[in-house]
């Protein structure tokens, strides 16, 4: 779609090009030209936008304007989506972004750090004041998560907050926090701090899982205008993982002594939705007796530990008890959508589904949503397993700028790394890894090994001193370890997917160990798959797709792929549905 330049204020020049990307408009077809709207020079961030992004922009714009609520963007690395998001983020503020990580959340912050953007987190990424006071030694065990402030209000910290106003009114030169609450000190938690900046902040930036317990359960962030979802592929995972029912047993047993038999839950299973039903209001009468008592024994206005003790429990066996009524909502709704796994120490209930939930949990929170991504894929199927109105949608594809030659795969025809044939042929692929780490001996390299079975085989098997790889708790770690060292290492990861970015001498070569299918292990997975057959490989090509952009994140960049599995090769030449869902540039970019 061809937009003329517009009359641009002096600081914003050079707007060349703009037809350079490939737009396709999936809604009507048609290209037509008009100018770009002056709210968008205006809220433009930077002094020259990159070839295409006015164009984009102005489309997404006008979908708007014409009252559409859902805006589906499926942007290619290199088309500046961010920049795209802060644009209209400032248009259409108040704004929420969500994001998938921290590390993205800070991106956003430096990139537009004149813009007057709040990053909000969760309270275990701010150290505890008042425990601090008393102990300053290892201080990553008083994170805010496990010190004073664990309770929402009321809690005995000099630094949060209280729902009264305190008596020394110098206080309120601080301002309000959270509209009746109030700051105890003139010096604030920094948790709450941040929080209540990002209350009042016209564009806050959250990631998923934060933002939805904060749209959920204390509802103090209110509806905004507009919810820009970065890494929108991602969605319905999120949800999902969200909405499901994990019980601890040893959370029953300590909070309304209960314990449960693993003979109990396997009977349970096999009775189904009936039996079900019948548990979890067993566990509610339970959790409305103890809310009772506790309502009964606390001295409303005492600051005594044993009343807050008491305090905190009310709100923690309230939310409980908010979690299995919604619980039971949505199973009386569609019982044939859940499934109860069993494990050592806590009882799932999980969803198939989510597109009859997303509404509620995510999308009422805002007027207008606007998803992005470089992976959407088939915008029908991501429309369906949101449970998005097809009227209320408008779809936009941009291709990406990158040039195939820039990052071009190498495929292997040899190894076929399906499960069962791991044990055969993982000792053949040890050599051919070898030659590649050799050729790029002076550069840093990213192995996805897709899973720790095949991660621990290759560190173990692999005599090579460039190798480094993370377990759960030290991949942020490690990540921030190999992205600032001079030195070539090559780091292994089953996790590094996506929400890494791995520019220029950072990456200048990737191995794919073998493709990433979802585990059919996994009982929630296997159920989907049989529900929709067309949802496994999507999420397949979706995560190998997103794997072969962490290394190449410029235009100016080029990075170097190497993807061991021969299954590849064989799905594209002979199914329709990988043919169909393997992206243009994929496709080109491999070398023959």
């Amino acid at each position: 779609m061809l937009i003329e330049k517009a009359k641009v204020k002096s600081n914003i020049n050079n707007f060349n090009n703009l037809n350079a990307f490939n737009i396709s408009n999936s809604n009507t077809g048609k290209n037509e030209k008009r100018p770009i709207p002056n709210e968008i020079i205006d809220n433009f961030p930077f002094e020259n936008p990159r070839s295409g992004q006015l164009e984009i922009i102005t489309e997404i714009y006008e979908a708007i304007e014409k009252g559409y609520k859902f805006i589906i963007l499926e942007a290619g690395t290199g088309t500046g989506k961010s920049v795209i998001a802060a644009t209209l983020a400032k248009i259409y503020s108040p704004t929420f972004i969500l994001t998938m990580t921290k590390q993205l959340q800070e991106q956003y912050l430096n990139d537009f750090e004149n813009e007057g953007f709040s990053v909000v987190k969760g309270r275990r990424n701010f150290n505890c004041l008042s425990k601090l006071e008393d102990i300053k030694n290892n201080k990553d065990s008083y994170r805010c998560d496990t010190g004073t402030c664990s309770e929402r209000y009321n809690f005995q910290c000099k630094y949060g907050i209280i729902k009264q106003a305190p008596d020394d009114k110098t206080f309120f030169s601080s301002g309000h926090a959270f509209g009746k609450s109030y700051w105890r000190n003139l010096v604030h938690c920094n948790y709450w701090q941040q929080k209540a900046e990002g209350i009042y902040s016209d564009i806050v930036i959250m990631n998923y899982d934060y933002a939805m317990f904060e749209f959920n359960y204390p509802h103090d962030f209110k509806k905004r205008n507009l919810l820009i979802l970065d890494e929108a592929h991602n969605i319905e995972k999120k949800i999902m993982g969200f909405i499901e029912l994990k019980i601890s047993k040893n959370t029953l047993e300590k909070d309304i002594k209960v314990k449960i038999r693993d003979d109990e839950i396997k009977n349970i299973q096999k009775e189904g939705y009936g039996a079900w039903l019948s548990f979890i209001n067993f566990i509610k009468r339970k959790y409305i007796k103890e809310i009772k008592k506790l309502r009964n024994n606390i001295d409303i206005g005492s600051k005594s530990q044993s009343n807050l003790i008491r305090e905190k429990k009310l709100q923690d066996f309230t939310e409980e008890l908010d979690r299995y009524n919604r619980f039971i909502k949505y199973l009386k709704q569609d019982k044939k959508n859940w499934i109860l796994i069993n494990e050592k120490e806590s009882i799932y209930f999980k969803p198939i589904t989510i597109d009859k939930y997303a509404n509620d949990y995510l999308f009422k929170y805002t007027d207008i949503c606007l998803f992005m991504s470089a992976t959407i894929l088939d915008h029908r199927q991501f429309k369906k397993w949101l449970g998005l109105d097809n009227k209320k949608i408008y779809s936009i594809k941009v291709d990406s700028p990158f040039k195939a030659k820039k990052h071009p795969i190498n495929l292997n025809n040899t190894f076929n790394m399906k499960y069962s044939n791991l044990k055969r042929n993982a000792p053949k692929t040890l050599s051919v890894i070898e030659d590649i780490l050799k050729l790029h001996e002076n550069e840093k390299g990213l192995i996805h090994t897709i899973s720790y079975q095949c991660n621990n085989f290759l560190m173990k098997n692999l005599a090579n001193g460039r190798l480094i790889t993370h377990k759960n708790k030290n991949r942020e770690e490690i990540l921030s370890k190999f992205e600032k060292s001079k030195k070539p290492l090559v780091l292994l990861s089953p996790s590094m997917n996506e929400g890494v970015d791995l520019p220029y001498d950072k990456c200048r070569f990737q191995i794919i160990y073998k493709l990433p299918f979802p585990n059919t292990s996994d009982k929630q997975v296997n159920i989907r798959i049989k529900k929709d057959k067309y949802w496994y490989p999507y999420q397949t090509v979706l995560n190998l797709v997103q794997s072969y952009g962490r290394g190449m994140r410029a235009e100016d960049d080029y990075c170097q792929t190497y993807i061991i599995d021969s299954r590849l090769k064989t799905y594209m030449e002979k199914s329709s549905v990988y043919k169909k869902l393997i992206p243009d540039f994929f496709k080109k970019a491999i070398v023959d």
